[in-house]
């Protein structure tokens, strides 16, 4: 196990497992390869063609100029808040230096969700114009939505599902007695501000994902002419771009991310970007609490707030979905 530490409180923390440890195993040698040489070539390529694509529809007038300037700036402000979070100030001019450079990482990330959505946005509404109904709702500002309600319940429940599967899958199939949970963050523990720093970077990290998510299958569909053979080649994608694909039972581990990944694509081509986002933001959010026995410990508080924030969530998108209906009708 390795941890840092920072003005007594632990900010770092990364559990080793058996599998994870350096092995000359040939496929986990070509996993890391795919990662470190053919990852970022597929996405050096694939930010020339979304330019491409994203000038050709602005001349064209064919993008969605309001909905992807309301997209960077809801990322850009997501951005500053995960920050926020997790900055450590200190008494000195370096300060400025660092928000500098932060500020230019927000308006990086930015132009990128905005370049991507110029470039997908028509393409969608020209193939799959139920994918981004709900979307444009939120993007109109009409949250109270009943549909809007529903694709978020939707998610929720996906994004729970697909973490009980995770973790019923490597606590029963992985050699080890402990709660395989290497991903989890200790960024959500260490108070209010990082609590809310955390959460934000989920919901940044959640509306990216799901662009992207478009954009690759978007690709894979070009090159392959079959919906179906798209989803199974992004998902085989994103599954080997982890970073836990590695070791003896990398192919058991790419085959978890995989199934994973595939329900949430499935998500996506059935629901759209606005469920698939609620899954990805509730499957990051649950793999951030830790409780157990001792609701006297130090992270409880923590993990008990984000597990209200979560049912609150659900319960109010359970609410709007109803649209005004009685839960239960009487005749």
């Amino acid at each position: 196990m390795e941890a840092a530490w920072w003005k007594g409180r632990i900010v770092k923390a990364q559990v080793f497992y058996p599998f994870q440890k350096p092995q000359g195993d040939a496929g986990a040698a070509a996993g890391t390869r795919f990662r470190d040489i053919w990852i970022p070539a597929m996405v050096a390529l694939a930010v020339l063609f979304v330019v491409l694509m994203a000038r050709r529809n602005w001349m064209r007038q064919r993008a969605d100029r309001a909905g992807a300037f309301h997209i960077a700036l809801a990322s850009f402000l997501l951005h500053a808040v995960a920050w926020a979070g997790r900055f450590h100030p200190v008494a000195s001019s370096d300060v400025l230096d660092l928000f500098t450079g932060a500020v230019a990482e927000w308006l990086l990330g930015a132009a990128i969700l905005w370049f991507a959505y110029l470039a997908l946005e028509p393409e969608v509404r020209a193939r799959w114009p139920h994918s981004i109904v709900t979307w444009n709702r939120v993007l109109a500002g009409n949250w109270l939505d009943a549909q809007v309600g529903s694709h978020i319940l939707i998610g929720a429940a996906v994004g729970s599902a697909s973490w009980v599967f995770f973790k019923a899958v490597t606590i029963f199939f992985f050699k080890t007695n402990e709660p395989s949970n290497w991903d989890v963050s200790l960024g959500y523990l260490l108070g209010a501000r990082h609590w809310i720093g955390a959460h934000a970077n989920n919901a940044n990290n959640a509306l990216g994902t799901g662009i992207f998510v478009f954009l690759t299958i978007f690709g894979m569909r070009q090159l392959l002419r079959n919906p179906i053979l798209a989803a199974l080649a992004a998902a085989a994608i994103f599954a080997l771009a982890q970073g836990e694909v590695t070791g003896p039972d990398w192919w058991l581990i790419g085959l978890l991310y995989g199934s994973v990944i595939a329900g949430l694509i499935f998500v996506l081509l059935r629901c759209g970007l606005l469920a698939t986002i609620s899954a990805v933001f509730f499957l990051d959010a649950i793999n951030g609490m830790a409780l157990g026995t001792d609701w006297n410990a130090w992270y409880v508080p923590a993990s008990l707030a984000t597990l209200l924030l979560l049912i609150g969530i659900a319960t109010f998108a359970f609410w709007r979905s109803l649209g005004g209906r009685e839960l239960i009708e009487t005749g």
